[in-house]
């Protein structure tokens, strides 16, 4: 009987009360936010070669998902749909990334300052 309400307590315990810990004033969701956001594999900025100037630019990562999902798909279609394209716009960047640093640029990228490019095709 003891060992029934021992597994009772604990139970409640993990269910309201390490919850509440964890949120309380929003100091630990905020310390573990910020220590995933460090531990990020994605770059802060990418190098993007814009084909109709001619020229490579850096630009903000998370600037550049956004600029790919509105090209991608309009901004009325379902907010799901939106985080999936970003999803999928990040992990194609990320792609591109560790395919442009791990080849020799002459032999596998047209643009060899640049991982990503703006050219549609």
């Amino acid at each position: 009987m003891k060992r029934l309400l021992l597994i009772y307590v604990g139970c409640i315990l993990m269910v309201f009360a390490v919850p509440a810990i964890i949120g309380a004033n929003g100091f630990l969701a905020d310390n573990i936010k910020n220590e995933l956001q460090q531990q990020s594999i994605l770059p802060e900025e990418i190098s993007v070669f814009f084909s109709e100037e001619g020229v490579v630019q850096q630009v903000n990562f998370e600037e550049y998902v956004k600029g790919v999902v509105a090209a991608e798909m309009p901004a009325s279609f379902e907010k799901e749909a939106l985080k999936a394209q970003a999803v999928a716009a990040r992990t194609y960047a990320y792609y591109k990334i560790k395919q442009f640093e791990d080849a020799p640029p002459i032999t596998m990228h047209p643009h060899a300052d640049a991982p990503i490019c703006t050219e549609p095709t």
